[in-house]
């Protein structure tokens, strides 16, 4: 079953790194990815020092800052977002353990 009916189909089933080779000329289309920024050991530092000196949020315990801290180290050496990391949904004033 062919994506395009009509004449102006495009050559899909037949050869298609052709195809998209014809559109990366045309359009200038980049082949490799972008780099990824990382963080630096200075600005690493500055965060921390910020969440555990200049942050004034409130935690019910010491426990939970020390997690906030071990996931901030965790997204840096990951290359991850530091709310992939944490559940941080607010439901009706309360927070959810969902």
């Amino acid at each position: 079953m062919p994506l395009f009916e009509g004449p102006e189909s495009p050559p899909l089933t037949s050869r298609p790194h052709k195809y998209i080779n014809l559109h990366i000329d045309e359009y200038g289309l980049r082949t490799l990815p972008k780099l990824k920024p990382v963080i630096g050991l200075e600005d690493l530092c500055l965060l921390l020092y910020t969440h555990w000196v200049l942050d004034d949020a409130t935690y019910s315990d010491e426990r939970q800052r020390g997690q906030v801290a071990t996931g901030i180290v965790m997204a840096v050496f990951f290359g991850c977002r530091l709310c992939s990391l944490f559940d941080t949904r607010v439901r009706m004033g309360r927070i959810s353990f969902a």
